[in-house]
């Protein structure tokens, strides 16, 4: 289950590993002044590393998840899964509140996931865990960052809202 808290403390950790790569270096020849440079291809490979590691994480919950449903006593023995425990599921693996009122998950992806399950394997109403994995996989539920949906100002929206996120994001 996401928590804020983690997202916080997470981004602290890499504001940690960056500034532990900063490098000071002269701006120009004719400077004798260092400044402080960060190489691109450290943050970057930080960046994918903790990308890869909480997608990891996500795919291992959405698993215990699945199971846990799945044996649940309460279930007794019905080993169909139905589009409200799909979407039960969902509301303990997607994060309630995102970073931004402009970017979410869409609520037609937990649709998508649970038709992608259902005939993915061999095309009949039980869904297994590798099955709904891979409908989660293929339409992003188990990405750590959600999917934008808002159109941005080249398509036609005037509000230009990336810039504001990014600016709360810098802070």
């Amino acid at each position: 289950m996401y928590k804020e808290e983690n997202a916080k403390s997470g981004l602290e950790e890499f504001k940690h590993k960056v500034s532990d790569n900063i490098i000071p270096r002269k701006a120009s020849v004719m400077e004798d002044v260092l400044t402080p440079f960060v190489d691109l291809d450290i943050v970057l490979s930080l960046y994918l590393d903790a990308y890869r590691g909480q997608r990891l994480k996500n795919q291992s919950n959405i698993c215990v998840l699945f199971n846990k449903h799945m044996n649940d006593p309460q279930r007794s023995g019905q080993e169909f899964i139905s589009l409200s425990d799909v979407r039960e599921l969902m509301k303990q693996i997607i994060p309630e509140k995102s970073f931004s009122p402009h970017v979410h998950y869409p609520d037609i992806t937990i649709l998508r996931s649970f038709i992608y399950a259902l005939v993915c394997g061999k095309n009949g109403n039980k869904v297994s865990v590798p099955e709904f994995l891979a409908g989660c996989n293929r339409f992003g539920v188990d990405n750590p960052c959600p999917i934008i949906t808002k159109r941005i100002s080249l398509y036609g929206n005037n509000v230009d809202s990336f810039e504001e996120d990014f600016k709360r994001l810098v802070e």
